[in-house]
């Protein structure tokens, strides 16, 4: 749930308390960033959050280290333009700790020394943006990709909203199936969106949409004056982190024990990239 954090004159916070995730997010801020930042911790303490995730400006970010928050990545085009540090602090050991680490700093290796490709044509019905009369069919293709997911992206009805509020929503088909869908969400305040909700059936994997589905979503996002991308890859997902570095994103680092999603807990890496250029 979203909460704006007041702090009277000191300034305020935009943040998400996420209850299925555990976590609290930090998505705005404008203020005292001492003040604003114990002030967050009260409220995370008192919910019973295990992890506090910051998207601090460049400007703060000596102040974030000083505080002992720790540095898991960045993205270097997200406020309007400026670079975005994910910081973070946990409260719980067992949140702060994972044993898949190394393996997956193996595969992200894989990634960069993987050839590009030179492209795979789609399927004969193509790709296209999808509309609201699509959102039971894309819960329900959802639903069945992902046993948990850190959002009800099963359920028609976030769909609808999503796509009705600041969400464009790509997709592949091929006789008429969705095949492979993205999203990007956008952020007009910050002229920034997240690729997410990406995801491909078995049989069609291996073949190149979810690029094609991320290129198409570049040129929305372009037209509406969205000018930086990022997007957050399960950190064991060969496959997804592969397309976004094919795509030209720029690898920002590995957020530990993000989210709950496909079956447990996993960490994920940031990707990002400056669509302006």
């Amino acid at each position: 749930m979203k909460e704006v954090i007041e702090a009277g004159l000191k300034g305020n916070a935009t943040a998400v308390f996420d209850v299925f995730n555990e976590r609290c997010r930090v998505d705005d801020y404008a203020g005292n960033f001492p003040f604003l930042y114990n002030k967050l911790v009260d409220e995370c303490r008192k919910k019973s959050v295990k992890k506090l995730i910051w998207k601090v400006k460049a400007s703060d970010c000596f102040q974030a280290l000083g505080l002992g928050m720790e540095a898991e990545g960045a993205a270097g085009s997200y406020f309007r333009g400026e670079p975005c540090w994910f910081f973070s602090k946990f409260f719980s050991e067992t949140r702060r700790k994972t044993d898949e680490w190394i393996n997956e700093d193996r595969m992200l290796e894989e990634v960069f020394h993987k050839a590009h490709n030179r492209g795979i044509p789609l399927p004969p019905d193509g790709l296209r943006e999808a509309a609201l009369v699509d959102a039971e069919e894309l819960a329900s293709f959802y639903g069945g990709l992902f046993p948990v997911y850190p959002v009800p992206i099963a359920d028609p009805d976030y769909i609808k909203k999503s796509m009705r509020s600041s969400s464009v929503y790509m997709l592949v088909e091929d006789a008429g199936v969705i095949v492979s869908a993205a999203s990007a969400e956008m952020d007009e305040n910050h002229l920034n969106a997240e690729i997410t909700d990406c995801g491909t059936l078995p049989p069609y994997r291996k073949q190149g949409h979810l690029q094609h589905l991320i290129c198409a979503l570049e040129e929305k996002l372009l037209k509406n004056g969205i000018y930086s991308a990022y997007s957050l890859s399960r950190a064991s997902s060969f496959g997804m982190n592969r397309s976004l570095y094919q795509c030209g994103y720029t690898y920002g680092g590995r957020l530990a024990n993000n989210c709950y999603i496909y079956s447990s807990i996993e960490n994920m890496n940031i990707w990002w990239k400056d669509l302006s250029r």
